[in-house]
């Protein structure tokens, strides 16, 4: 597959699905449907409106979902219709996914229909009777096609589907209030630039949340998790233009992946991985300056601090409540003063979620990742880097930038058994630029090469870490002791607990100190993985 295209091979004669999502509420989903059908892009002819059941099956111990695969059976205008689609890629907040459709007569699932190999080797010896009914979303669906052009050349056909409704697994249900924007024909950049202008017109959410994993949600009490980085699959042979677009684009996709993780809370994980994929979108930007650069790589850089800071407050309370004050507290459970600090820091954590929330489901937020993503799919820095820049090779390239990191990474070392801490953090900071550089670039070594040197810098960036969680719990509880009234019993207690939670973790990190030193000369003579000659 070309990486600058979402597009997937569906194979076997499956239908593929490209297709974005922005939620909304109820009065701003009948308020666009009524605006996009008075434009003249809209073919009013095409709106039909219709109440569509889907019934979503799996088994027991979700065999299916294990597999990729979602089942449904759908009921509309009194005809069924058995699905069955696969977990494809997502890009920009577009989804790419394959899908195999057949008309059935029954209620239930009736998997003798299906006769495409690939999606019956996969479904294997799975029995009929092994399938239960988990949940079933019931909408008012209105769809529109409408034409959209960017720039004169730059088009699409796009199906938009306004659903309104519920998700419903037994006595639970779950509010639906969404626009899908397929497209039918055309380009992706000509699609997006439709989100962009919707989004200008309702407030909106850009979402991966599929309505299937609200639904298993619903169904098990489970909640959204985090996501992981995808790791960045590049080949020697692709050029510049094709590595930087694939590295920003999977770092973009872990940032809306963990949208809804991140705003739940409920997995912590959730808000580290999304800040983790903004500074993996810096880092590569950095990286790649002397290609990216101009006023739109300045507004993406801005609008990434953004919610770096409001990020980063949400993940130092968790870290100071779930290891450096749990550290403590394990060794004194009935401490008195300890339990008031947490207290006060678990307050602290609500507001700071609550912050989280307001950003992550604010308009400047989906204005930000879909100007991201434009940016990204209309290639703008081709206006004024040359294509034989572009085109060269992505090999000799990165091995030129993972040694000017490291040549710094050195450098800003040095005397590193002297440093106090602010440098050692400094340290760290570049660190980070390091990792993530060698992460996008590793697979076009050996593993066998680039294993020992990724391995001795986490190593280290994980004792730094941990030298400054105590540094920001340092800030953070003061943050915390000026929030209590001062003079009241509640604040002397903090005071106390604040005094024995810095005080355990200082004496620890005296204890900590020859080790990282130790570390640091570890990683300093670790061998680059990339080519010496182009050190």
């Amino acid at each position: 597959m070309d990486m600058t295209s979402p597009r997937l091979d569906a194979g076997d004669d499956g239908e593929l699905e490209i297709e974005l999502k922005l939620t909304m509420s109820p009065k701003s989903l009948s308020k666009l449907l009524l605006r996009l059908s008075k434009t003249s892009g809209a073919d009013r002819t095409s709106r039909k409106t219709a109440r569509i059941v889907s019934t979503y099956y799996d088994t027991q111990d979700r065999w299916l979902r294990q597999q990729g695969l979602t089942l449904r059976v759908r009921q509309k205008a009194g005809k069924r219709v058995q699905t069955v689609k696969s977990e494809g890629s997502s890009a920009l907040g577009m989804f790419a996914r394959t899908e195999w459709t057949t008309p059935i007569e029954s209620r239930t699932p009736d998997l003798t229909v299906i006769k495409a190999p690939a999606i019956k080797a996969r479904l294997g010896a799975l029995r009929h009777e092994e399938l239960i009914p988990l949940f079933k979303t019931d909408v008012k669906r209105t769809t529109l096609l409408m034409q959209h052009t960017r720039v004169p050349g730059d088009s699409a056909t796009v199906e938009l589907a306004f659903d309104q409704g519920r998700i419903v697994s037994g006595k639970k249900t779950d509010q639906i209030s969404e626009v899908e924007l397929e497209l039918v024909k055309g380009t992706t950049t000509a699609l997006l630039d439709l989100a962009k202008s919707i989004s200008r017109q309702v407030p909106s959410i850009l979402s991966l949340g599929s309505k299937v994993n609200r639904g298993f949600d619903l169904t098990d009490g489970t909640h959204p998790q985090a996501s992981m980085a995808e790791k960045i699959s590049l080949k020697k042979r692709h050029s510049v233009e094709e590595a930087m677009v694939h590295i920003l684009r999977l770092s973009l996709n872990q940032l809306l992946a963990n949208r809804n993780a991140a705003v739940s809370g409920k997995d912590i994980e959730g808000v580290h991985q999304a800040r983790v994929a903004i500074r993996r979108i810096l880092s590569a930007l950095i990286l790649f300056r002397k290609y990216l650069y101009g006023p739109e790589v300045e507004h993406i850089k801005a609008e990434a601090r953004w919610l770096i800071d409001i990020l980063g407050d949400a993940r130092d309370i968790d870290v100071f409540i779930n290891e450096v004050l749990a550290a403590v507290i394990q060794g004194r459970p009935d401490d008195k003063d300890l339990t008031a600090l947490i207290r006060s820091a678990k307050k602290a954590r609500t507001a700071a979620y609550r912050r989280v929330r307001s950003a992550l489901s604010s308009r400047r937020y989906t204005t930000a990742m879909l100007d991201l993503s434009s940016w990204i799919e209309e290639r703008i820095w081709r206006n004024t880097v040359t294509r034989s820049k572009l085109d060269a090779p992505i090999g000799p390239t990165s091995a030129k930038l993972l040694a000017k990191r490291h040549r710094k990474i050195l450098k800003r070392g040095k005397d590193f058994a002297d440093m106090d801490s602010a440098d050692r953090h400094t340290v760290r900071i570049a660190l980070k630029k390091v990792r993530y550089a060698s992460e996008f670039f590793s697979a076009l070594y050996p593993e066998k090469r680039t294993r020992p040197y990724i391995a001795a810098m986490r190593h280290l960036q994980t004792a730094l870490g941990t030298a400054n969680d105590i540094a920001t719990a340092e800030i953070l509880t003061e943050s915390l002791l000026k929030q209590v009234r001062r003079g009241t019993k509640d604040a002397d207690t903090i005071r106390s607990g604040v005094g024995k939670v810095l005080g355990w973790h200082s004496h620890a990190a005296k204890e900590a100190n020859a080790d990282v030193t130790a570390l640091w000369t570890s990683f300093a003579k670790s061998k680059p993985f990339w080519p010496t000659s182009s050190r």
